[in-house]
């Protein structure tokens, strides 16, 4: 009799460590299935153990992939090939199962953020669950230093990712990135369309529809007169709203009047005799040798001919018509990734719904940013040093009044000035 006890003993005990390892596995599909009341779960009655599933890659990389946003597809094997009989997990956050095979399952990622997540999968009748490491970023997040309170009029980046916000009140705000801030320095107006770190690090600022160019020294203070451009150009007033540096720290400059107006090294001011036509030239960005313009009708472009500042003929690179269902909205702002995509924002208080931001790409196609992600407007864009595009919703009603810091997984194109 004792024989025969110390004879079962191992099949006895291997017989409870299997049970355990059932028990454990459907017990994630039972607390599981009370998060996922729509899910169809197999029964279990004549439930036979399957083989140990296994995760062979997913893509897009995690450092490519947004919480909440972005299709994950998970390729493996030995997944069930059943409707319901697969769960995955994202550190024991369930995402949402858009298709499944034994082979592959696609996934809709979780709202959980983070660079050391893991992905699980638990499959019916199999005792083990495959696990890979993973991660998640955050496709936007307000930018903390300033609330919605402040009315932020215009913004600029350094090369330490420190940002300087004019507020309506005329104080000048730096924020650096651990949210903390600083009066930095003031101003004697209110508005401006565009401010820039230059040359010597001096915050440039444009006050709207003016000629002069203002400027706030190295380490802060009261911003004084730096330039005064032409009175007018072509029998037009000139009144600016945006500018930009190029690598030679010429200064290309446009508005409501005047057309494309130039400061370069030399001293010199001088009008390009372009865009005379009556048209608004509402942002400027230099990239790879041209001066982009944003007009009302689209983008524009012309070709930097000299290191003094002249150039060539303006071309249209992009006809606002073409936008789509954006082409009802105002733009606002352009800035342009390092591999040549224009950022165009955009503004609209009768379709408030619309995207904020248009993605166009160097072929012509374009595509809106991250559809249904963003909150209109678009009133000011500036791409930091890495990833991130700061986008100013400037608006009279505080709920929507933001900075707004969207991750474009690629940097943008250089800003000449910063950290010259």
């Amino acid at each position: 009799m004792i024989k025969q006890k110390l004879h079962t003993l191992p099949a006895l005990r291997a017989s409870v460590y299997l049970y355990g390892l059932v028990i454990l596995v459907f017990s994630a599909f039972i607390v599981s299935c009370e998060d996922n009341p729509d899910i169809n779960y197999l029964t279990y009655d004549d439930q036979v153990i399957g083989p140990e599933p296994t995760i062979l890659s997913i893509t897009p990389p995690g450092s490519e992939a947004f919480a909440s946003y972005t299709i994950v597809t998970i390729t493996g094997e030995h997944f069930s090939p059943d409707s319901g009989g697969n769960l995955v997990y994202f550190s024991g956050v369930p995402a949402q199962i858009q298709s499944e095979s034994a082979t592959e399952i696609v996934v809709l990622a979780p709202d959980k953020v983070g660079t050391d997540l893991q992905v699980n999968v638990v499959v019916a009748g199999a005792l083990e669950i495959a696990t890979v490491p993973y991660s998640l970023e955050q496709l936007s997040i307000e930018n903390p230093g300033i609330g919605n309170a402040e009315k932020t009029v215009c913004l600029a980046i350094d090369n330490n990712e420190n940002i300087y916000a004019m507020l309506a009140d005329t104080r000048v705000m730096k924020i650096f990135p651990n949210g903390d801030s600083t009066t930095y320095g003031s101003t004697n107006f209110r508005a401006a369309g565009e401010m820039r770190i230059g040359p010597g690090g001096a915050l440039y600022i444009q006050r709207t529809s003016q000629r002069t160019l203002f400027r706030i020294p190295p380490g802060g203070g009261e911003a004084e007169e730096f330039i005064t451009f032409p009175e007018s150009v072509g029998g037009q007033t000139v009144r600016l709203t945006s500018f930009d540096f190029d690598e030679h720290g010429n200064i290309f400059a446009g508005g409501v009047g005047g057309g494309l107006v130039v400061f370069n090294t030399l001293g010199n001011s001088f009008g390009t005799e372009e865009y005379l036509d009556g048209a608004k030239i509402k942002s400027i960005r230099v990239y790879d040798g041209y001066v982009y313009l944003g007009l009302e009708d689209g983008v524009w472009r012309n070709e930097i001919l000299s290191d003094t500042g002249n150039v060539g003929s303006g071309t249209m690179v992009f006809d606002w018509d073409d936008a789509g269902s954006l082409s009802n909205s105002d733009l606002k702002s352009i800035t342009i990734a390092a591999d040549g995509d224009i950022l165009i924002g955009s503004a609209n208080t009768s379709a408030t719904s619309l995207d904020p931001i248009l993605v166009v790409h160097p072929d012509g196609t374009s595509e809106p940013l991250y559809p249904g992600q963003l909150t209109l407007p678009a009133t000011q864009m500036v791409w930091g040093n890495g990833n991130f595009v700061y986008v100013n919703r400037m608006n009279r009603d505080e709920e929507l009044r933001r900075i707004i810091r969207v991750n474009l997984l690629k940097p943008g194109a250089p800003y000449f000035g910063r950290g010259s």
